[in-house]
């Protein structure tokens, strides 16, 4: 079994929606490392499919993680192994993933005070 991944945030008391379903009705479960975390739900990557049910519900899960805070999403179709794996993605990745976080805060409220 493989893992879809939806997006990193920073981890946080609000960073995981109650029972959240995300495609094929799997639960999302968040993987942490180093107090960032990556959200992912178990998914059959040999039949992952693009269709329009599957797209919306990896929309909700992001759109439901961005309403809380700010993340850096993942593009559809994103998998990795297992937990192990994701906590690579993230230990590999973490100087650019805690870099950018903050810059979209930042981004965020710049471009919104704009005319």
């Amino acid at each position: 079994m493989s893992y879809l991944l939806y997006c990193i945030t920073n981890l946080t008391d609000k960073s995981h929606p109650q029972t959240m379903t995300g495609v094929s009705g799997e639960p999302v479960q968040l993987v942490v490392e180093k107090k960032l975390c990556i959200a992912m739900s178990k998914v059959n990557h040999t039949v992952l499919k693009h269709s329009l049910a599957d797209v919306l519900s990896f929309q909700r899960v992001v759109e439901s993680f961005h309403a809380q805070e700010t993340i850096i999403p993942m593009r559809y179709g994103g998998i990795v192994e297992d937990a192990a794996h994701a906590k690579r993605v993230l230990a590999s990745n973490r100087t650019a993933a805690t870099y950018m976080i903050p810059i979209q805060i930042r981004n965020m409220f710049v471009q919104s005070s704009s005319p």
